[in-house]
């Protein structure tokens, strides 16, 4: 039989004035050239993570998409690469993969390819391309 779920009370209580005193102090913080070049900083680095992160994605997916056409298993790959079955899967799987260049390069020459970098100047586009080794 299944146990019920039991619920649990929150109690709220208000907020001491020293509490009160803090919390303004804080609030007037980010306010400060410092705290918004820190932020703007912080949203930079997110999206440069975010930008490598589709970047590994679309790696992954022309991995994926040529792992299956050749029928290899993740089992296969484990064997070649000595990278563990279950994070395999979660490379393939997860919407965002925190993959490394070494693990793409792995993965890639399991499958009889190699992956090619390309350096190009800031403020261009690329798209990510996978290469046959021959």
């Amino acid at each position: 039989m299944a146990k019920k779920a039991t619920r649990r009370k929150v109690i709220r209580r208000k907020s001491t004035p020293e509490e009160l005193a803090e919390l303004q102090r804080l609030w007037k913080l980010e306010d400060t050239p410092e705290a918004m070049a820190a932020n703007r900083q912080a949203g930079r680095e997110a999206l440069a993570r975010s930008k490598q992160t589709a970047e590994a994605r679309r790696v992954l997916d022309a991995l994926a998409a040529l792992r299956e056409e050749k029928q290899v298993s993740l089992s296969t790959i484990q064997d070649r690469t000595g990278i563990a079955q279950s994070n395999l899967s979660r490379l393939f799987n997860e919407p965002e993969p925190n993959a490394t260049i070494d693990t793409l390069q792995r993965i890639a020459a399991a499958l009889g390819m190699q992956i090619q970098l390309e350096l190009v100047t800031a403020g261009t586009s690329t798209t990510s391309r996978v290469t046959a080794s021959k």
